[in-house]
């Protein structure tokens, strides 16, 4: 199918000028890009690279963000307050 598209896109890019090879690039690209995607979303992978601050749901194959950011430290957790979501420690309070 993607074989198709190239020769296709080829095709009209040499008969129609200009502005057919910009279709023709868009259409190319297209092609690739969805190529990859789905190699990768085979792969267990998310379809695409997920942003710092995110995590790739390998159930449903897109990007879930992390609870602040991904921001805390291993010993830290996520709270969310009135005033956003801030890093709290994670250890137990020592009695004096």
């Amino acid at each position: 199918m993607v074989w198709r598209a190239l020769l296709l896109a080829v095709l009209f890019e040499g008969c129609a000028g200009a502005a057919a090879g910009a279709v023709a690039n868009a259409a190319i690209n297209t092609a690739i890009a969805g190529t990859v995607s789905g190699v990768r979303r085979a792969n267990g992978e998310c379809f695409t690279i997920c942003n710092p601050g995110s995590a790739c749901n390998h159930a449903t194959g897109l990007c879930d963000p992390l609870p602040c950011g991904g921001r805390c430290h291993f010993d830290e957790k996520c709270e969310s307050t009135y005033l956003g979501d801030t890093c709290v420690s994670n250890k137990p309070i020592e009695p004096r």
